[in-house]
């Protein structure tokens, strides 16, 4: 049972004002959401205490997972020599499988430990393992779609310490390709390996690019170099060089710095690589860090960052066509990631891009309807811990729902995984999935199979600890007035023009919720009218409607544990309700399990009942009482005589408090005492849900004074004596 309450009298002036006569609902601006993701299961531990690291998880075409972990080989001897291993979760089941070990020897420093999902469905796994003096070898091992053996490693080629981090990319069963970077004096050359059909030998390593400078020119930097296979088949490798001066690292300038961006395909086929061509896109833009992609539709998605500019991107449907025009994203100066994330897609064809900004967690979405890329987003306002390009972990759902889980310092040397997930109405508040203390760091990754995401985490400290998964779970229906999505009832409050939720602890007690976990949205105008309502719209998160001083009545979608600001997705709901002097949500009257919608007529006291319609809106009123002038409150109070139908209190000018039983019918039977002579000095009356947790609505008041006071409901349509709960509640206005 749902319920909700805006209570108290208006202004004369609202007073007077005429109610509307036929509000209707109005034309949502947004489409309403389907059912919004659920709260993350159980975990389970995968492996028992090490010095883990995920290097990666990736969810295949069946459903199954796949994850590639390290771990010292023997933590007495050396840190630097891991034990390299994937583990597979099958589909259909939470156990994971034995582990399969790939490497004894695997290098820690080298950091090219990579899992790699292929467009045809296959996964590659690469890696290097260190020799004597200055040389690694690279070596690499693929898992075919369906398969749940990994094929033996082979080794691809020898490779310098100080080479680039190299790529290896193509089809488990048919032809490999890997490419990497070699410093020349001057310059750089770039090396091309392939392996033509699984058991045959990797070719000698080629030169298929070199770049360098004269003593009068400054040396070239390889600053992107990625590869990728869309699903035709067709392959693609890009990179990008400058000659920019660096001073420790870092760039010092880029007044008459000269790019080299180039590309070569192979088409779907073809033993044979086209020749190299300019990269178009990029010219003039100063690019430095690229990333491509094979697009979900078709052909290549090219994403690429710019020196003080935004993120750009653009795509291209097979080899020899011709790019898009290049389109800037919404991530730029701020809001600029610390690497470039992979382009998620939906199944509308938006495009989502998510990662670490300076000292944020954002995200840029480009809507597929207009062609247009949105503002940047905040998943979260604090700065995500870890090394740029792993800092955040992100995926999308079948149906467009976007993930993300991330680390963090909480400062005392505590740390928290954290994750998150974005739907139209925007990222949700970050739940917590693992808490670290006495400065043991946590790490961790994420995926998503269908629908349902999967992390992965670990204590990352010196110490370590097991790895633990987790997966998530379908959305129950909400319980009454819980707007932290945690299950417990909460209150709402303006103050001024700040909206405000006050977390409940299921005990009784209200505590100020914090900006990072979505409880406080600024910018509202002042007046503005809150009434906490249930699940107008089937996504199974309670919603808010908010009657602006022109006396707009909108309905606002807020994602879930997040409370709505003004620019929020809304349902207009009505034109003109400044005629209303109460509204208020008593749960469910009509017996259709939707929560419905009180409005008493200041001029005429008519009480009106709007029936929620489940689309995030209401059918015409139907007037179901007359002339309730004479009370002084009329409070929406949920279930209170546990009999599954809202109720209605009404308290009077001499003091007694009257209780309408719903009949499920979308009447009221007729009134109960509750209490005489009782709330007389209480400026503010909410039927608050069950703030206590024994499961019966209570009734939340503020005094004069500005004391706030709890009646626990007694479950038979009652309510116990009042308790202290809280001081200092004047200047908010509850709902």
């Amino acid at each position: 049972m749902v319920s909700g309450s805006l209570v108290g009298a208006l202004s004369a002036e609202a007073a007077a004002a005429p109610a509307e006569t036929t509000p209707k609902a109005g034309k949502a601006t947004v489409a309403t959401d389907p059912v919004q993701p659920g709260a993350w299961g159980s975990a389970t531990e995968v492996a028992p205490t090490a010095q883990h690291r995920v290097l990666g998880l990736q969810a295949r075409a069946d459903g199954a997972l796949v994850a590639l972990r390290d771990e010292p080989q023997d933590p007495a001897h050396s840190l630097e020599v891991r034990r390299l291993t994937v583990q597979v979760r099958p589909t259909g089941t939470t156990t994971w499988a034995a582990p399969q070990t790939l490497s004894t020897a695997a290098d820690y420093y080298l950091d090219a430990s990579t899992l790699a999902p292929q467009a045809d469905g296959s996964l590659i796994a690469y890696w290097r393992e260190r020799l004597p003096g200055s040389n690694s070898l690279l070596k690499a091992a693929t898992l075919a779609p369906g398969a749940t053996r990994w094929s033996a490693p082979t080794t691809v080629a020898t490779l310098s310490w100080i080479d680039c981090p190299p790529l290896v990319f193509g089809s488990a069963t048919g032809r490999l390709t890997a490419v990497w970077a070699t410093p020349v004096a001057g310059g750089r050359e770039l090396h091309m390996a392939e392996r033509p059909a699984p058991g045959d030998a990797w070719s000698e390593p080629t030169v298929f690019d070199t770049v360098t400078s004269d003593a009068e020119d400054g040396e070239w930097t390889l600053t992107g170099l990625h590869a990728a296979v869309d699903k035709a088949g067709n392959a693609a490798i890009a990179w990008n060089l400058d000659d920019r001066p660096r001073d420790g690292g870092g760039s010092t300038g880029v007044a008459g710095a000269s790019y080299h961006s180039r590309i070569i395909e192979r088409k779907a086929g073809a033993t044979a690589w086209g020749a190299a061509e300019d990269l178009t896109p990029l010219n003039g833009t100063q690019p430095g860090a690229l990333r491509l992609d094979s697009d979900p539709a078709g052909g290549l998605t090219l994403v690429w960052a710019t020196d003080g500019g935004p993120v750009r991107f653009t795509r291209k449907a097979a080899p020899g066509a011709a790019w898009s025009a290049t389109e800037n994203t919404g991530l730029t100066g701020w809001y600029a990631p610390r690497a470039l994330p992979r382009p998620l897609t939906g199944p509308s064809g938006d495009v989502t891009l998510v990662d670490a900004a300076d000292k944020a967690v954002v995200s840029t979405t480009r809507s597929a309807r207009t062609g247009t890329w949105g503002a940047a987003e905040q998943a979260d306002d604090r700065r995500p811990f870890g090394s740029a390009g792993s800092a955040v972990s992100s995926g999308i759902a079948t149906d467009g729902t976007v993930y993300a889980a991330w680390s963090m310092a909480i400062g005392n040397g505590s740390y928290r995984f954290v994750s998150g997930f974005r739907t139209r109405g925007g990222w949700s508040a970050p739940r917590t999935l693992a808490t670290t203390t006495g400065n043991r760091t946590v790490g961790g990754a994420l995926t998503v199979a269908g629908t349902r995401p999967t992390a992965l985490w670990y204590d990352s400290s010196a110490l370590g600890g097991p790895l633990h998964a987790v997966s998530g779970t379908s959305r129950p229906l909400p319980r009454a007035r819980d707007y932290g999505d945690d299950g417990r009832a909460d209150v709402l409050a303006l103050t001024g023009t700040t909206l405000t939720r006050y977390d409940g602890d299921a005990a009784g007690h209200l505590a100020t919720g914090s900006v990072h976990s979505g409880a406080v949205a600024a910018g509202w105008p002042a007046g503005t009218r809150f009434t906490g309502f249930g699940d107008l719209n089937g996504d199974r998160l309670n919603d808010v409607l908010a009657v602006l001083p022109t006396g707009e009545a909108r309905m606002y979608e807020a994602p879930a544990g997040r409370l709505p600001a003004p620019k929020s997705p809304y349902v207009k709901t009505g034109g003109d309700w400044r005629g209303y002097n109460v509204l208020t949500s008593p749960g469910d009257l009509t017996g259709d399990g939707r929560a419905d919608l009180l409005a008493r007529s200041a001029s005429t006291g008519d009480v009106y009942l709007y029936a929620g319609n489940g689309t995030a809106g209401f059918a015409s009123r139907v007037e179901i009482r007359s002339g309730w002038k004479g009370y002084t409150r009329v409070i929406g109070a949920g279930d209170l005589n546990g009999d599954g139908r809202g109720d209605v209190l009404a308290l009077d000018g001499s003091g007694e408090l009257w209780r309408y039983n719903g009949t499920g019918t979308g009447k009221l039977a007729d009134r109960v005492l509750v209490f005489r002579d009782w709330g007389k000095t209480y400026r503010q009356v909410l039927g608050a849900g069950d703030l206590d947790g024994d499961g019966k609505a209570d009734l939340l008041s503020v005094d004069s004074d500005g004391v706030a006071w709890l009646n626990p409901g007694k479950g038979h349509g009652g309510f116990g004596n009042r308790v202290r709960v809280g001081t200092g509640w004047n200047g908010r206005t509850l709902s």
